[in-house]
């Protein structure tokens, strides 16, 4: 006998949407007046793009097999609302800015060398605050999923005191922590959405400098060096990306945090939580936060 079978189907619910504003100048360009232009700014290459969008759905889908498409955290698994995806990203800021110095000219070309430095500055992934208790057999959500542990189950936000059952020392720090925290705070007193939460803001600051040297007949050498994730090239406490980490053994790409433990109920209805201060609820992310360099050669002819 089956412990337990799925079915999905399709739905119409969800949409996102994306507007980009962009303003640029090329390396070169000297407008209608290239008289009047100074070497500095006719060399010089920036661009500006800043992106503003949403996405909303009731699963992300991210699984390939049913039961990974099932753990979405939730109150009512079997009719998912609609909030915010797991690739929402309202805000994306890309600059780059380039200068191009040409010089030693001869009948074969000139030599010339690029710099350029690339900026992004995006919105943290979403992420959901759920509850620490398949390992205790609870099932807050109803999703028979303690069979296969996956706390999926959203957290209740406590208003106060009388709404659950802690300790003294318990609820002084998990009040205290919902306190310092903008979304706990502004849900107390009800079940927190799927994806309300956000990692950190991310940023990448990459630099590129590439060396065009002439050879005959307008061919050319191209040397070019690369150091991705400069600041932390810079500074090593610099360039880090900070991120959720899944419930071990989980596959699913639904971001979530276990942030209380959730032991059962009392007889009167108030869930029965332990709650330990985290340290951090973030984790670095050990490749993206170390910085790259990549050398090249190039021959065009």
């Amino acid at each position: 006998s089956l412990d337990y079978a799925f079915l999905l189907t399709n739905i119409s619910s969800g949409y996102s949407y994306n507007a980009t504003f962009q303003i640029g100048k090329q390396a070169g360009a000297a407008g209608n007046d290239p008289a009047t232009v100074s070497d500095f700014v006719r060399n010089l290459g920036i661009n500006l793009a800043y992106t503003y969008g949403a996405s909303y759905d009731v699963n992300s889908n991210p699984g390939y097999i049913a039961d990974e498409n099932y753990l979405v955290p939730a109150v009512d698994p079997n009719n998912l609302p609609l909030t915010r995806s797991v690739f929402d990203i309202p805000h994306r800021l890309v600059v780059t800015a380039s200068y191009r110095l040409e010089y030693l000219t001869s009948d074969n070309g000139s030599w010339a060398t690029t710099i350029s430095l690339f900026y992004e500055g995006r919105s943290g992934r979403p992420f959901s605050y759920v509850y620490n208790g398949a390992k205790n057999g609870s099932d807050v959500n109803g999703d028979r999923m303690s069979v296969y542990p996956t706390d999926n189950d959203l957290i209740f936000v406590p208003a106060n005191r009388s709404q659950v059952s802690m300790s003294d020392a318990g609820w002084q720090a998990f009040d205290a922590y919902i306190s310092k925290d903008e979304t706990l705070n502004s849900n107390r007193g009800k079940i927190i959405e799927r994806n309300s939460a956000r990692e950190p803001w991310a940023t990448q600051v990459d630099l590129q400098i590439l060396q065009d040297i002439p050879t005959f007949k307008g061919q050319k050498l191209q040397l070019s060096l690369s150091v991705l994730n400069l600041l932390n090239f810079l500074n090593g406490d610099w360039g880090h990306q900070q991120f959720i980490q899944n419930p071990g053994g989980d596959f699913s790409g639904q971001t979530r945090y276990l942030l209380v433990e959730h032991n059962g109920y009392e007889a009167d209805g108030r869930p029965k939580l332990s709650f330990t201060v985290p340290q951090s609820i973030f984790t670095k992310d050990n490749l993206l936060s170390r910085w790259q360099m990549q050398v090249g050669v190039r021959y065009t002819f």
